[in-house]
């Protein structure tokens, strides 16, 4: 799926709502609390979207539903809002802005070793995916358990995408965009050179964002999310209209 990633396929969005529903409902929580609060919400919708993908084999209905999710996930954020406190919304609309300039070094501590820890597992499950790639029924017949690797992935994505989200925000376009330039620039799909790439292009494309985010020379700090999303759109316009290439083909 050229175009599934943590931000359309409303894992981020997921994420968003457990921190939600720990700022604006339970207040202030501890590190780990946050990191729970947004790994749960993840994972409750990224194990929606696999009950429904089990059933649905058109790639753009499938995405067209994670969207929806992510429109539901706002319609709950928003009723959370207009019940909660000023304090407490000024907290969480600051929070979804996304930026790396809140993170604390007590945060780091718990972001750190978790995605070291999401990376590794990533990596070793570079061959896997790599058999995955000519299909399910090829992955079988090497002897992939195809089931026990999508349910492990589910869950990594879920595990990565909301220990970043609870400290630094949801960071849009970056996931979907990332794999592809990778993918284009350095022309390989080998996912035993794509994880540990992705990881050094992305987090050096996030912190451009974020350095970009800044203004140098003024004081002025735009949203990171509106930054990441001007590099990532135009490649999420690319790569629908390279699918339709290859589909006339």
């Amino acid at each position: 799926k050229p175009l599934a990633g943590p931000f359309i396929l409303g894992i981020n969005g997921g994420a968003s709502l457990g921190v939600a529903m720990a700022t604006l409902i339970v207040g202030s929580l501890a590190n780990v609390g946050l990191a729970g609060a947004a790994w749960l919400g993840s994972c409750l919708i990224m194990m929606a979207m696999l009950a429904v993908a089990g059933k649905i084999k058109d790639n753009t209905t499938l995405l067209i539903l994670g969207l929806m999710f992510g429109y539901a996930v706002s319609a709950l954020v928003s009723v959370l809002i207009h019940f909660s406190t000023p304090e407490r919304i000024q907290q969480f609309v600051a929070w979804s802005f996304g930026s790396f300039s809140s993170v604390s070094w007590g945060q780091l501590s718990l972001l750190v070793p978790a995605s070291i820890l999401g990376s590794g597992a990533a990596f070793i499950m570079a061959k896997p995916l790599n058999a995955l790639l000519l299909g399910e029924s090829y992955a079988s017949t090497m002897g992939v358990p195809v089931k026990r690797v999508r349910i492990l992935l589910i869950a990594l994505t879920s595990f990565l995408a909301g220990s970043v989200t609870a400290f630094c925000g949801p960071i849009a376009f970056l996931g979907v965009a990332v794999p592809h330039l990778c993918r284009g620039a350095f022309k390989s799909a080998d996912h035993r050179f794509l994880v540990p790439a992705c990881a050094l292009v992305g987090g050096n494309l996030a912190l451009c964002a974020d350095f970009i985010a800044h203004v140098p020379g003024s004081s002025i700090v735009l949203p990171l999310n509106a930054v990441t999303s001007l590099i990532g759109a135009p490649v999420v316009v690319w790569v629908v209209f390279r699918s339709r290439r290859k589909e006339e083909m």
